[in-house]
């Protein structure tokens, strides 16, 4: 019997330790809240007086996400961007021109929508604001 219990105390350990160390894994998985969808989208350039609107679509891509733009009727742009805590970071080309290169740093509010500053290859140094609402 002493040696039955002898080779099962091991193993029993073993089988514990695994067991709290998938349970400590599970514990730091990574949730990924629901920011999919179509949003209302309202800028607002340095570069110009008047505001614009448009449509952005995110989309999750495994740990990413890929973003569209849809602004007025003649542009188009699309980015890549990753989601950290309430942080939004896009990078994004215009379709038209790829030259039109730039970034964007967004904020999920409370409410669910996004706010934040951009800044393009073409703007100067200065920076543009964007809002999304979620429709």
């Amino acid at each position: 019997m002493k040696s039955f219990s002898k080779r099962f105390i091991p193993f029993f350990l073993a089988m514990l330790f695994l067991g709290s160390s998938l349970s400590a894994f599970s514990f730091f998985e990574r949730s990924y809240p629901d920011i999919e969808g179509s949003y209302l989208l309202v800028g607002k350039s340095k570069r110009s007086a008047s505001s614009y609107r448009g449509i952005v679509e995110i989309n999750r891509v495994g740990d990413n996400y890929s973003l569209i733009w849809k602004i007025g009727t003649s542009t188009t742009q699309a980015g890549i961007g990753i989601f950290q805590g309430d942080i939004l970071s896009v990078a994004f080309y215009d379709l038209n021109d790829p030259e039109f290169t730039g970034v964007a740093s967004f904020r999920l509010t409370d409410e669910g929508n996004f706010e934040g500053p951009w800044a393009s290859s073409n703007s100067s140094g200065g920076q543009g604001k964007e809002t999304l609402r979620r429709l």
